[in-house]
């Protein structure tokens, strides 16, 4: 990537955790204070079409950081108490995410994995979840899975957990290009230096659905796929291209492109529930939209869950 683009990437990365930040401390950890102490059902949080699913969401992460307390927390809220977070970490990171956590009992659950102590890494996360064995031990119908990187823009819709997967599109070969100022050496302005990138380009044709980043998962699905192809899989290929190359052979409930391009955006906003990156491409216009139609959701979702049934 060039040298200008890859340093607005890096700012537009800080922007995205610095509303994260402003996100939790302004609204969210008021929240969990909140309720801590309320009874589920005084909070009239459990519908019944999501109380008779088996719903979870979980993330995998070895870094004990705000930015991991922020996403759960924001995770949490979205799902509006209908399903537990499960928080997945290695050894070397057990004591640091309990303590992260400690006043989230019940809400957060944290997982211990049979890792080494060193650093889990890309590579390990797409190993593990190339593993049977993960699925398996997951006991939930449906899963979203999230990461630091993802955010819940809105709540998701019951709609979306029919279906076996769905991810973000990928937007195999798209481009984008970006110019940036310039001044001579006395500080005259001079030409613009103009910068470009290709997205996706590492997706196999046909591939649109979509990026596991922030994605909906049927666990038992998962693990028969594992099962049959995970052994041809190169170990470098990212897991969600194993699934999204084959959920099409095994999956009876495959979301209509419509479903995944509401789901989750990466390089296009146009209202989604959620988005994955997506600050690292979408115009800068479309990304201040995103943050404050997420900052109205929080506000609107905090106030409804803290407000007690006598008003």
């Amino acid at each position: 990537m060039p040298q200008r683009l890859r340093s607005l990437e890096l700012y537009r990365v800080n922007a995205f955790q610095a509303h994260c930040q402003i996100i939790k401390m302004q609204f969210l950890e008021p929240w969990v204070q909140s309720i801590q102490n309320k009874p589920t059902e005084d909070i009239n949080m459990l519908p019944e079409i999501w109380s008779k699913e088996n719903i979870g969401a979980i993330i995998i992460d070895d870094r004990p950081t705000p930015q991991l307390r922020a996403c759960v927390l924001n995770t949490l809220l979205m799902g509006i108490r209908r399903w537990q977070v499960s928080v997945y970490t290695t050894s070397k990171a057990l004591d640091a995410m309990k303590t992260l956590f400690k006043d989230l009992e019940p809400f957060v659950k944290i997982n211990c994995l049979e890792q080494t102590d060193s650093e889990f890494g890309w590579n390990g996360y797409n190993q593990l979840l190339k593993n049977a064995d993960f699925w398996q031990s997951l006991d939930h119908d449906k899963i979203l899975i999230f990461q630091t990187d993802t955010l819940l823009i809105k709540p998701v819709d019951f709609e979306y957990f029919k279906y076996d997967y769905v991810g973000s599109p990928w937007a195999k070969n798209r481009y984008d290009s970006h110019s940036f100022p310039r001044y001579s050496k006395t500080l005259n302005r001079i030409e613009a230096a103009i910068e470009s990138r290709i997205y996706c380009n590492s997706v196999p044709d046909g591939l649109i659905n979509g990026n596991g980043g922030l994605s909906i998962r049927n666990p038992k699905l998962m693990a028969e796929i594992c099962i049959k192809h995970s052994n041809k899989s190169p170990s470098d290929e990212a897991e969600d291209i194993f699934f999204a190359q084959h959920i099409n052979s095994h999956s009876r409930a495959i979301a209509p492109p419509e479903i995944v391009e509401s789901f989750c955006c990466e390089t296009e906003y146009r209202g989604t529930c959620g988005a994955h990156a997506a600050w690292r491409y979408i115009d800068a216009r479309d990304c201040a939209a995103l943050y404050e139609e997420h900052c109205k959701h929080v506000m609107a979702l905090v106030e409804a869950s803290t407000t007690t049934t006598e008003n």
